[in-house]
Protein backbone atom coordinates (compact mmCIF):
# COMPACT_ATOMS: atom_id res chain seq x y z
CA UNK A 1 0.00 0.00 0.00
CA UNK A 2 1.46 3.50 -0.71
CA UNK A 3 1.64 5.87 1.57
CA UNK A 4 1.76 9.87 0.65
CA UNK A 5 4.48 11.91 1.32
CA UNK A 6 2.85 14.23 4.32
CA UNK A 7 1.87 10.90 5.54
CA UNK A 8 5.14 9.78 6.04
CA UNK A 9 5.76 13.46 7.34
CA UNK A 10 3.35 12.53 10.09
CA UNK A 11 4.49 9.09 10.68
CA UNK A 12 7.91 10.49 11.28
CA UNK A 13 6.49 12.98 13.86
CA UNK A 14 4.86 10.21 15.36
CA UNK A 15 7.31 8.19 15.90
CA UNK A 16 9.65 10.77 17.59
CA UNK A 17 7.16 11.46 19.98
CA UNK A 18 6.15 7.98 21.51
CA UNK A 19 8.52 7.66 24.25
CA UNK A 20 6.85 5.07 25.80
CA UNK A 21 6.47 1.74 23.57
CA UNK A 22 6.39 -1.75 23.91
CA UNK A 23 8.30 -4.32 22.11
CA UNK A 24 6.98 -4.54 18.85
CA UNK A 25 5.01 -7.54 17.80
CA UNK A 26 3.98 -7.10 14.32
CA UNK A 27 4.88 -3.40 12.71
CA UNK A 28 1.76 -3.00 9.53
CA UNK A 29 1.79 -0.56 7.05
CA UNK A 30 -0.83 1.74 7.85
CA UNK A 31 -4.40 1.18 7.43
CA UNK A 32 -6.76 3.97 6.52
CA UNK A 33 -10.98 4.42 7.87
CA UNK A 34 -12.81 6.62 5.95
CA UNK A 35 -16.33 7.42 3.77
CA UNK A 36 -14.47 7.27 -0.23
CA UNK A 37 -13.96 9.58 -2.31
CA UNK A 38 -11.35 11.46 -0.66
CA UNK A 39 -7.95 12.47 -1.99
CA UNK A 40 -5.23 10.12 -1.88
CA UNK A 41 -5.19 7.40 0.33
CA UNK A 42 -8.74 8.70 1.51
CA UNK A 43 -9.45 8.31 -1.70
CA UNK A 44 -10.68 3.97 -1.03
CA UNK A 45 -9.93 3.65 2.27
CA UNK A 46 -9.19 -0.07 3.81
CA UNK A 47 -12.10 -0.09 5.57
CA UNK A 48 -15.20 1.79 4.24
CA UNK A 49 -17.99 3.87 6.33
CA UNK A 50 -21.15 4.74 5.75
CA UNK A 51 -22.42 7.32 8.69
CA UNK A 52 -24.92 4.63 9.80
CA UNK A 53 -23.28 2.22 13.14
CA UNK A 54 -19.66 3.34 11.57
CA UNK A 55 -18.19 1.47 15.01
CA UNK A 56 -18.58 -1.82 13.16
CA UNK A 57 -15.94 -0.84 10.96
CA UNK A 58 -13.50 0.98 13.46
CA UNK A 59 -14.04 -2.59 15.93
CA UNK A 60 -12.96 -4.65 12.21
CA UNK A 61 -9.87 -2.55 11.55
CA UNK A 62 -8.68 -2.10 14.97
CA UNK A 63 -8.68 -6.00 15.33
CA UNK A 64 -7.09 -6.48 12.19
CA UNK A 65 -4.06 -3.49 13.43
CA UNK A 66 -3.96 -3.75 17.36
CA UNK A 67 -0.39 -5.81 18.67
CA UNK A 68 2.18 -3.35 18.26
CA UNK A 69 2.34 0.80 18.96
CA UNK A 70 3.68 1.46 15.78
CA UNK A 71 0.75 -0.08 13.58
CA UNK A 72 -1.12 3.20 12.91
CA UNK A 73 -5.04 3.43 11.88
CA UNK A 74 -5.61 6.47 9.99
CA UNK A 75 -9.17 8.29 9.94
CA UNK A 76 -9.80 10.30 7.02
CA UNK A 77 -12.41 13.40 7.69
CA UNK A 78 -16.10 12.85 8.24
CA UNK A 79 -18.25 12.84 11.57
CA UNK A 80 -18.98 8.66 12.22
CA UNK A 81 -21.61 7.41 13.56
CA UNK A 82 -20.40 5.59 17.13
CA UNK A 83 -23.46 3.27 18.30
CA UNK A 84 -21.71 0.87 20.38
CA UNK A 85 -18.11 1.04 22.09
CA UNK A 86 -15.08 0.33 19.99
CA UNK A 87 -12.97 -2.41 21.93
CA UNK A 88 -9.22 -2.15 20.81
CA UNK A 89 -7.81 -5.41 22.85
CA UNK A 90 -3.75 -4.63 21.65
CA UNK A 91 -1.48 -2.12 21.58
CA UNK A 92 -2.51 0.59 18.65
CA UNK A 93 -1.96 4.07 17.58
CA UNK A 94 -5.45 6.15 16.01
CA UNK A 95 -4.35 8.85 14.32
CA UNK A 96 -6.52 11.36 12.20
CA UNK A 97 -5.43 12.45 8.49
CA UNK A 98 -6.86 15.85 9.11
CA UNK A 99 -6.83 17.22 12.37
CA UNK A 100 -9.59 17.03 14.98
CA UNK A 101 -12.31 19.78 13.25
CA UNK A 102 -12.81 17.28 10.57
CA UNK A 103 -12.54 14.23 12.54
CA UNK A 104 -15.54 13.48 14.19
CA UNK A 105 -16.54 9.94 16.43
CA UNK A 106 -20.08 11.11 17.58
CA UNK A 107 -22.15 8.47 20.18
CA UNK A 108 -25.26 10.77 20.23
CA UNK A 109 -27.06 7.21 20.70
CA UNK A 110 -24.45 5.45 22.70
CA UNK A 111 -25.27 4.71 26.05
CA UNK A 112 -21.76 2.69 26.69
CA UNK A 113 -18.74 4.86 25.62
CA UNK A 114 -17.07 5.38 22.47
CA UNK A 115 -14.02 3.55 22.35
CA UNK A 116 -11.85 1.37 25.44
CA UNK A 117 -8.21 0.55 25.27
CA UNK A 118 -6.90 -2.68 26.80
CA UNK A 119 -3.28 -2.23 26.27
CA UNK A 120 -1.07 0.96 25.22
CA UNK A 121 -2.45 3.21 22.95
CA UNK A 122 -1.63 6.72 21.19
CA UNK A 123 -4.84 9.10 19.65
CA UNK A 124 -3.93 11.95 17.60
CA UNK A 125 -6.11 14.30 16.03
CA UNK A 126 -9.46 13.47 17.12
CA UNK A 127 -13.00 14.91 18.51
CA UNK A 128 -14.80 12.72 20.70
CA UNK A 129 -18.27 13.94 21.29
CA UNK A 130 -21.72 13.71 22.58
CA UNK A 131 -21.05 9.87 24.64
CA UNK A 132 -22.95 9.01 27.53
CA UNK A 133 -22.20 6.28 29.86
CA UNK A 134 -22.58 4.55 33.32
CA UNK A 135 -19.32 3.47 33.33
CA UNK A 136 -16.30 5.41 33.71
CA UNK A 137 -14.81 7.17 30.84
CA UNK A 138 -17.31 7.83 28.86
CA UNK A 139 -15.36 9.06 25.57
CA UNK A 140 -12.54 6.67 25.92
CA UNK A 141 -11.18 4.04 28.82
CA UNK A 142 -7.60 3.70 29.08
CA UNK A 143 -6.45 0.62 30.57
CA UNK A 144 -3.08 0.66 30.18
CA UNK A 145 -0.67 3.65 29.10
CA UNK A 146 -2.35 5.96 26.78
CA UNK A 147 -0.85 9.40 25.22
CA UNK A 148 -3.35 11.75 24.08
CA UNK A 149 -2.59 14.45 21.53
CA UNK A 150 -4.39 17.35 19.77
CA UNK A 151 -7.56 16.24 20.09
CA UNK A 152 -10.67 17.51 21.09
CA UNK A 153 -13.65 16.06 23.98
CA UNK A 154 -17.24 17.80 23.88
CA UNK A 155 -20.38 17.42 25.83
CA UNK A 156 -19.24 13.44 27.24
CA UNK A 157 -20.93 12.51 30.71
CA UNK A 158 -20.19 9.77 32.65
CA UNK A 159 -22.44 8.62 35.59
CA UNK A 160 -18.76 7.39 37.78
CA UNK A 161 -15.70 9.05 36.87
CA UNK A 162 -14.03 10.68 33.94
CA UNK A 163 -16.28 12.78 31.41
CA UNK A 164 -14.38 12.28 28.97
CA UNK A 165 -11.36 10.04 30.07
CA UNK A 166 -10.55 7.77 32.79
CA UNK A 167 -6.93 6.61 33.03
CA UNK A 168 -7.41 3.10 34.86
CA UNK A 169 -3.70 1.58 34.27
CA UNK A 170 -1.28 2.28 36.55
CA UNK A 171 1.01 3.35 33.65
CA UNK A 172 2.12 6.55 31.63
CA UNK A 173 -0.72 9.07 31.20
CA UNK A 174 0.11 12.05 28.64
CA UNK A 175 -2.47 14.39 27.52
CA UNK A 176 -0.95 17.66 25.02
CA UNK A 177 -2.15 19.77 22.82
CA UNK A 178 -6.04 18.99 23.28
CA UNK A 179 -9.70 20.30 24.15
CA UNK A 180 -11.67 19.50 26.75
CA UNK A 181 -15.10 21.69 26.75
CA UNK A 182 -18.43 20.53 28.92
CA UNK A 183 -18.09 17.16 29.95
CA UNK A 184 -19.49 16.00 33.16
CA UNK A 185 -19.13 12.88 35.39
CA UNK A 186 -19.22 12.92 39.50
CA UNK A 187 -15.49 12.59 39.68
CA UNK A 188 -13.07 14.37 37.30
CA UNK A 189 -15.12 16.22 34.90
CA UNK A 190 -13.45 16.13 32.01
CA UNK A 191 -10.33 13.28 33.80
CA UNK A 192 -10.03 11.04 36.07
CA UNK A 193 -6.75 8.81 36.72
CA UNK A 194 -6.86 6.07 39.44
CA UNK A 195 -3.58 5.82 39.24
CA UNK A 196 -1.01 8.19 39.41
CA UNK A 197 -0.40 11.13 36.13
CA UNK A 198 2.69 11.60 33.70
CA UNK A 199 1.98 15.11 32.28
CA UNK A 200 -0.86 17.51 31.36
CA UNK A 201 0.79 20.23 28.88
CA UNK A 202 -0.88 22.57 26.44
CA UNK A 203 -4.76 21.79 26.61
CA UNK A 204 -7.81 23.35 27.88
CA UNK A 205 -10.14 22.93 30.01
CA UNK A 206 -13.60 24.91 30.19
CA UNK A 207 -17.09 24.55 31.53
CA UNK A 208 -16.08 21.07 32.61
CA UNK A 209 -17.98 19.89 35.77
CA UNK A 210 -17.39 17.36 38.84
CA UNK A 211 -21.15 16.99 39.51
CA UNK A 212 -20.66 15.06 42.76
CA UNK A 213 -17.41 14.98 43.88
CA UNK A 214 -13.74 16.34 43.18
CA UNK A 215 -11.45 17.69 39.85
CA UNK A 216 -13.81 19.72 38.01
CA UNK A 217 -11.51 19.56 35.05
CA UNK A 218 -8.78 16.79 36.69
CA UNK A 219 -9.17 14.30 39.57
CA UNK A 220 -5.61 12.52 40.32
CA UNK A 221 -6.18 9.82 42.96
CA UNK A 222 -2.86 8.96 43.05
CA UNK A 223 0.72 11.39 42.73
CA UNK A 224 1.86 14.05 39.90
CA UNK A 225 5.50 12.43 38.55
CA UNK A 226 7.63 11.88 35.79
CA UNK A 227 6.66 8.16 35.07
CA UNK A 228 8.64 7.95 32.19
CA UNK A 229 11.33 9.33 33.07
CA UNK A 230 11.58 11.78 30.45
CA UNK A 231 12.33 14.96 32.82
CA UNK A 232 8.81 16.61 32.01
CA UNK A 233 5.68 15.89 34.30
CA UNK A 234 3.02 17.94 35.68
CA UNK A 235 0.81 20.68 34.35
CA UNK A 236 2.49 23.16 31.85
CA UNK A 237 0.93 25.72 29.57
CA UNK A 238 -2.82 24.59 30.08
CA UNK A 239 -5.58 26.76 30.47
CA UNK A 240 -8.75 25.77 32.93
CA UNK A 241 -11.74 28.44 32.54
CA UNK A 242 -15.17 27.97 34.55
CA UNK A 243 -14.82 24.29 35.65
CA UNK A 244 -16.19 23.49 38.53
CA UNK A 245 -16.88 20.58 41.17
CA UNK A 246 -19.52 20.21 43.98
CA UNK A 247 -16.21 19.11 46.47
CA UNK A 248 -13.11 20.44 46.14
CA UNK A 249 -10.42 21.33 43.98
CA UNK A 250 -12.77 23.33 41.11
CA UNK A 251 -10.00 22.60 38.23
CA UNK A 252 -7.73 20.42 39.67
CA UNK A 253 -7.37 17.87 42.33
CA UNK A 254 -4.77 15.68 43.33
CA UNK A 255 -4.75 12.97 46.35
CA UNK A 256 -1.14 12.13 46.34
CA UNK A 257 1.86 13.69 46.17
CA UNK A 258 3.09 16.21 43.90
CA UNK A 259 6.83 14.85 43.39
CA UNK A 260 9.45 16.54 41.17
CA UNK A 261 6.86 17.75 39.46
CA UNK A 262 6.13 20.93 37.61
CA UNK A 263 2.90 22.99 37.78
CA UNK A 264 4.22 26.15 35.27
CA UNK A 265 2.55 28.84 32.93
CA UNK A 266 -1.22 27.90 33.75
CA UNK A 267 -3.90 29.96 33.68
CA UNK A 268 -6.97 29.45 35.86
CA UNK A 269 -9.39 31.46 35.88
CA UNK A 270 -13.35 31.34 37.03
CA UNK A 271 -12.70 27.89 38.35
CA UNK A 272 -15.08 26.96 42.05
CA UNK A 273 -14.88 24.80 44.50
CA UNK A 274 -18.30 23.63 45.98
CA UNK A 275 -19.94 25.44 49.50
CA UNK A 276 -17.54 24.82 52.46
CA UNK A 277 -15.01 23.16 50.50
CA UNK A 278 -11.61 23.97 49.19
CA UNK A 279 -9.30 25.28 46.19
CA UNK A 280 -11.06 26.71 43.77
CA UNK A 281 -8.33 26.32 41.64
CA UNK A 282 -6.36 23.72 42.67
CA UNK A 283 -5.99 21.26 45.78
CA UNK A 284 -3.44 19.68 46.79
CA UNK A 285 -4.06 16.35 49.24
CA UNK A 286 -0.54 15.46 50.14
CA UNK A 287 2.95 16.85 49.94
CA UNK A 288 4.81 18.81 47.98
CA UNK A 289 7.79 17.79 47.75
CA UNK A 290 11.15 16.49 45.64
CA UNK A 291 11.70 19.72 44.23
CA UNK A 292 8.70 20.63 43.18
CA UNK A 293 7.81 24.25 41.46
CA UNK A 294 4.94 25.83 40.64
CA UNK A 295 5.84 29.29 38.70
CA UNK A 296 4.68 31.74 36.09
CA UNK A 297 1.00 30.79 36.86
CA UNK A 298 -1.94 32.81 36.58
CA UNK A 299 -5.06 32.34 39.19
CA UNK A 300 -7.58 34.83 38.40
CA UNK A 301 -11.17 35.20 39.93
CA UNK A 302 -11.31 31.47 41.45
CA UNK A 303 -13.30 30.52 44.66
CA UNK A 304 -13.80 28.40 47.11
CA UNK A 305 -16.76 27.93 49.86
CA UNK A 306 -14.22 27.73 52.67
CA UNK A 307 -10.06 27.52 51.97
CA UNK A 308 -7.60 28.33 49.30
CA UNK A 309 -10.18 30.87 46.89
CA UNK A 310 -7.31 29.36 44.32
CA UNK A 311 -4.87 27.02 45.89
CA UNK A 312 -4.66 24.66 49.03
CA UNK A 313 -1.83 22.91 49.75
CA UNK A 314 -3.11 20.71 52.12
CA UNK A 315 -0.67 19.15 53.67
CA UNK A 316 3.72 20.01 53.91
CA UNK A 317 5.54 22.38 51.29
CA UNK A 318 8.63 20.77 51.88
CA UNK A 319 12.22 22.30 51.87
CA UNK A 320 13.55 22.30 48.33
CA UNK A 321 10.09 23.16 46.72
CA UNK A 322 9.47 26.83 45.07
CA UNK A 323 6.15 29.05 44.70
CA UNK A 324 7.64 31.81 42.46
CA UNK A 325 6.57 34.43 39.72
CA UNK A 326 2.94 33.40 40.13
CA UNK A 327 -0.32 35.91 39.92
CA UNK A 328 -3.18 35.46 42.42
CA UNK A 329 -5.61 38.32 41.45
CA UNK A 330 -9.64 38.53 42.70
CA UNK A 331 -9.63 34.89 44.54
CA UNK A 332 -11.76 33.92 47.07
CA UNK A 333 -12.67 31.96 50.05
CA UNK A 334 -15.36 31.85 52.75
CA UNK A 335 -18.32 31.72 49.98
CA UNK A 336 -20.14 30.80 53.00
CA UNK A 337 -19.35 33.66 54.84
CA UNK A 338 -19.03 32.56 58.14
CA UNK A 339 -15.55 34.50 58.69
CA UNK A 340 -13.86 31.28 59.00
CA UNK A 341 -11.91 30.72 55.34
CA UNK A 342 -8.51 30.87 55.36
CA UNK A 343 -6.07 31.78 52.06
CA UNK A 344 -7.84 34.13 49.66
CA UNK A 345 -4.78 33.09 47.21
CA UNK A 346 -2.82 30.46 48.48
CA UNK A 347 -3.84 28.21 51.80
CA UNK A 348 -0.77 26.01 53.36
CA UNK A 349 -2.08 24.26 55.55
CA UNK A 350 0.68 22.59 57.23
CA UNK A 351 4.44 23.12 56.97
CA UNK A 352 6.30 25.54 54.91
CA UNK A 353 9.62 25.11 54.28
CA UNK A 354 10.32 25.93 50.98
CA UNK A 355 10.27 29.39 49.04
CA UNK A 356 7.94 31.69 47.96
CA UNK A 357 9.06 34.45 46.28
CA UNK A 358 8.65 37.06 43.53
CA UNK A 359 4.71 36.40 43.80
CA UNK A 360 1.81 39.14 43.25
CA UNK A 361 -1.30 38.68 45.38
CA UNK A 362 -4.29 41.13 44.22
CA UNK A 363 -7.26 41.84 45.44
CA UNK A 364 -8.24 37.87 46.91
CA UNK A 365 -10.33 37.80 50.51
CA UNK A 366 -10.99 35.38 53.11
CA UNK A 367 -11.61 35.04 56.18
CA UNK A 368 -8.14 35.10 57.58
CA UNK A 369 -5.64 35.65 54.92
CA UNK A 370 -7.05 37.84 52.21
CA UNK A 371 -3.60 36.65 50.21
CA UNK A 372 -1.83 33.68 52.22
CA UNK A 373 -2.73 31.64 54.64
CA UNK A 374 0.19 29.17 56.25
CA UNK A 375 0.67 27.27 59.61
CA UNK A 376 3.73 25.80 60.91
CA UNK A 377 6.17 27.88 59.41
CA UNK A 378 9.92 26.23 59.13
CA UNK A 379 13.28 27.55 59.82
CA UNK A 380 14.17 26.91 55.95
CA UNK A 381 11.24 28.66 54.56
CA UNK A 382 12.27 31.62 52.69
CA UNK A 383 9.45 34.86 51.65
CA UNK A 384 10.60 37.12 50.12
CA UNK A 385 9.90 40.04 47.32
CA UNK A 386 6.41 39.18 46.82
CA UNK A 387 3.68 41.63 46.36
CA UNK A 388 0.59 41.87 48.68
CA UNK A 389 -2.18 44.72 47.03
CA UNK A 390 -5.56 45.24 48.50
CA UNK A 391 -5.97 41.73 49.92
CA UNK A 392 -9.19 42.07 52.49
CA UNK A 393 -9.14 39.59 55.47
CA UNK A 394 -12.76 39.97 57.18
CA UNK A 395 -11.40 38.50 60.28
CA UNK A 396 -7.67 38.55 60.94
CA UNK A 397 -4.34 38.91 58.27
CA UNK A 398 -5.56 41.35 55.62
CA UNK A 399 -2.29 40.14 53.71
CA UNK A 400 -1.26 37.30 55.27
CA UNK A 401 -2.06 35.02 58.31
CA UNK A 402 1.33 33.30 59.72
CA UNK A 403 2.06 30.93 62.64
CA UNK A 404 5.13 29.91 63.24
CA UNK A 405 3.47 26.10 65.57
CA UNK A 406 6.16 26.47 68.01
CA UNK A 407 9.21 25.31 66.01
CA UNK A 408 12.34 26.40 67.21
CA UNK A 409 13.97 26.08 63.68
CA UNK A 410 11.53 29.13 62.86
CA UNK A 411 14.54 31.75 63.63
CA UNK A 412 16.06 30.94 60.58
CA UNK A 413 13.55 31.52 58.28
CA UNK A 414 13.59 35.06 56.15
CA UNK A 415 10.97 37.16 55.41
CA UNK A 416 12.46 40.13 53.46
CA UNK A 417 11.56 42.40 51.05
CA UNK A 418 7.74 41.92 50.89
CA UNK A 419 5.79 44.37 50.21
CA UNK A 420 2.13 45.05 51.73
CA UNK A 421 0.37 47.82 50.16
CA UNK A 422 -3.46 48.68 50.70
CA UNK A 423 -4.32 45.68 52.80
CA UNK A 424 -7.08 45.12 55.34
CA UNK A 425 -8.79 42.98 57.92
CA UNK A 426 -11.53 43.77 59.74
CA UNK A 427 -10.36 42.91 63.20
CA UNK A 428 -6.32 42.01 63.42
CA UNK A 429 -3.42 43.31 61.07
CA UNK A 430 -4.26 44.93 58.24
CA UNK A 431 -0.95 43.29 55.93
CA UNK A 432 0.10 40.80 58.55
CA UNK A 433 -0.96 38.42 61.22
CA UNK A 434 1.66 36.63 63.22
CA UNK A 435 1.35 33.96 65.95
CA UNK A 436 4.42 33.43 67.27
CA UNK A 437 5.25 31.31 69.98
CA UNK A 438 9.00 31.16 69.71
CA UNK A 439 11.04 34.08 71.31
CA UNK A 440 14.12 33.39 69.27
CA UNK A 441 12.27 33.92 65.64
CA UNK A 442 11.49 37.50 65.03
CA UNK A 443 14.77 39.01 65.51
CA UNK A 444 16.31 37.54 62.42
CA UNK A 445 12.90 36.96 60.51
CA UNK A 446 11.84 40.68 59.38
CA UNK A 447 14.33 42.67 57.21
CA UNK A 448 13.28 45.19 54.22
CA UNK A 449 9.44 44.63 54.16
CA UNK A 450 7.76 48.36 52.99
CA UNK A 451 4.03 48.26 55.10
CA UNK A 452 2.11 51.38 53.21
CA UNK A 453 -1.74 52.11 53.90
CA UNK A 454 -2.92 49.22 55.29
CA UNK A 455 -5.61 49.08 57.79
CA UNK A 456 -7.12 47.10 60.47
CA UNK A 457 -9.35 47.65 63.30
CA UNK A 458 -6.52 46.51 65.38
CA UNK A 459 -2.51 46.51 64.22
CA UNK A 460 -3.33 48.55 61.17
CA UNK A 461 -0.14 47.10 59.49
CA UNK A 462 0.77 44.36 62.19
CA UNK A 463 -0.36 42.37 64.54
CA UNK A 464 1.22 39.42 66.15
CA UNK A 465 0.93 37.22 69.12
CA UNK A 466 3.81 36.18 71.04
CA UNK A 467 6.72 35.60 72.32
CA UNK A 468 6.65 32.83 74.53
CA UNK A 469 4.13 30.27 74.53
CA UNK A 470 0.46 31.48 75.23
CA UNK A 471 -3.07 32.06 74.42
CA UNK A 472 -5.22 35.44 74.92
CA UNK A 473 -7.34 33.59 77.63
CA UNK A 474 -4.49 31.90 79.37
CA UNK A 475 -2.34 35.43 80.21
CA UNK A 476 -5.53 37.31 81.07
CA UNK A 477 -4.04 40.52 80.13
CA UNK A 478 -0.70 39.78 81.74
CA UNK A 479 1.49 41.11 79.62
CA UNK A 480 5.28 39.82 80.70
CA UNK A 481 4.59 36.38 79.46
CA UNK A 482 4.62 37.56 75.46
CA UNK A 483 7.33 40.36 75.83
CA UNK A 484 10.29 40.70 78.09
CA UNK A 485 10.21 44.52 77.10
CA UNK A 486 8.78 47.23 74.82
CA UNK A 487 11.85 47.69 73.00
CA UNK A 488 12.84 43.95 72.51
CA UNK A 489 9.28 43.58 70.36
CA UNK A 490 10.40 46.81 68.35
CA UNK A 491 13.86 45.31 67.24
CA UNK A 492 11.75 43.45 65.71
CA UNK A 493 10.81 45.35 63.07
CA UNK A 494 13.60 47.79 63.14
CA UNK A 495 14.47 47.24 59.56
CA UNK A 496 11.05 47.08 58.14
CA UNK A 497 9.69 50.64 57.03
CA UNK A 498 5.77 51.89 57.38
CA UNK A 499 3.67 54.61 55.89
CA UNK A 500 0.47 55.49 56.43
CA UNK A 501 -1.19 52.58 57.96
CA UNK A 502 -4.01 52.96 60.12
CA UNK A 503 -5.77 50.91 63.26
CA UNK A 504 -9.60 52.27 63.44
CA UNK A 505 -9.76 50.87 66.92
CA UNK A 506 -6.76 52.07 68.60
CA UNK A 507 -5.00 55.00 66.64
CA UNK A 508 -1.89 53.90 68.92
CA UNK A 509 -1.12 50.22 67.26
CA UNK A 510 -1.63 51.99 63.58
CA UNK A 511 1.92 50.28 62.41
CA UNK A 512 2.58 47.07 64.90
CA UNK A 513 0.50 45.94 68.02
CA UNK A 514 0.38 43.35 70.32
CA UNK A 515 -2.57 40.98 70.38
CA UNK A 516 -3.94 40.01 74.06
CA UNK A 517 -2.29 43.22 75.91
CA UNK A 518 -2.89 46.13 72.51
CA UNK A 519 0.25 47.21 73.53
CA UNK A 520 1.39 50.19 70.75
CA UNK A 521 4.85 49.42 69.63
CA UNK A 522 5.12 51.59 66.84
Amino acid sequence: MHRLTALMSSLALLAGLFVYAPQSVRALDPVYIGPGGGSGECAAPDYTTDGNADDEQFQSAANFMEGDIDNILYVCPDTYDIDTWIAVNGPLTIASVSGAANTILDATENVERIIGFYDDAVVVGLTFQNAFTDWEGAAIYAGLSLTVRDSIFLNNESGVEGGAIDFSGDAVSIVTGSTFIENRAPRGGAINHDYDLDLVAGSTFTDNEATGGRGGAINVDGDVHDIDVDGASGFIDNTFINNSAELSGGALFVDGVFSGSIMSKNTFKGNAAGTARSGGAFFLNDDFENGSQMIDNVFSGNTAGHDGGAVMLYWDMDEGTLISGNTFSNNKADLDDDNNGEGGGLQIDDWLAGTITNNKFLNNEAGYGGGLYSEDLNGTAVITMNTFRSNVATTDGGGIWFDDNGYESSELAIFTKNSFRGNRASDNGGALYLSFTNTEVAPRFFTRNMYRGNRAAFGGAIAFQGFGSFDVGEVAGDCSLPLTSSQTAIRIFRKDRFASNRATRSRQTANVGLMACETDLR
